[in-house]
């Protein structure tokens, strides 16, 4: 008896769109009951798949909001933000987890490490999230601590780190998962050589 293959919903697997971000006449209003606030009007963006791109502009222009829906961590209220070729307008909570977990990298401005565990076990963190095995997420966390300089320090908790140390970790982790997009929150270089060193 034949045994039917289990189907991956497209938003896991490799899209063959050369967009990795397309935005079209997205809109954000926060309603606050009393007053509704223009977050973003009718934003039109396309980002290719391996551009590098800063997102600019001075205080309340809309920067963390447009962060927020890129990273699948807030919803548009019109319009339409394709990820990778997928519309993620309609998407349930659980479908929107599973994006941020295999095609999302987040370099959050602090950091956001787990306190009480090793620079090893954070940068395992999205690989256990995705049910990779024990071996490999130990072998990826290990091969990435080394790329970013840190190959001898991997058991060390966050608060034995430096600020640049810990801001390496975050970017390991990032890129786990080998995600198509890194979101970096006001990530500058604190080490840059090491920094560098890590997009290669």
């Amino acid at each position: 008896m034949w045994k039917r293959e289990k189907r991956l919903p497209s938003y896991m697997t490799e899209n063959v769109s050369d967009d990795l971000i397309r935005l079209v006449d997205m809109v954000k209003i926060y309603d606050t009951g009393s007053i509704k606030v223009l977050g973003l009007k009718r934003i039109n963006l396309t980002i290719k798949r391996g551009e590098f791109v800063a997102i600019m502009g001075q205080s309340g222009s809309g920067k963390s909001t447009l962060m927020n829906i890129l990273g699948c961590l807030d919803r548009p209220t019109m319009g339409h933000y394709y990820l990778d070729g997928i519309d993620t307008a309609d998407m349930s909570p659980d479908a929107l987890s599973a994006i941020r977990n295999r095609k999302i990298g987040f370099v959050f401005q602090s950091f956001n490490l787990i306190s009480r565990t090793s620079a090893l076990k954070n940068v395992e963190l999205p690989m256990t999230y995705a049910h990779k095995s024990k071996k490999m997420r130990e072998q990826r966390a290990l091969e990435l601590l080394e790329r970013v300089g840190l190959g001898e320090r991997y058991e060390h908790m966050p608060n034995e780190l430096s600020g640049g140390q810990r801001q390496r970790v975050a970017i390991a982790r990032a890129l786990a998962n080998e995600p198509p997009l890194i979101l970096a929150d006001s990530a500058w270089p604190m080490d840059k050589k090491p920094a560098a060193d890590s997009g290669r």
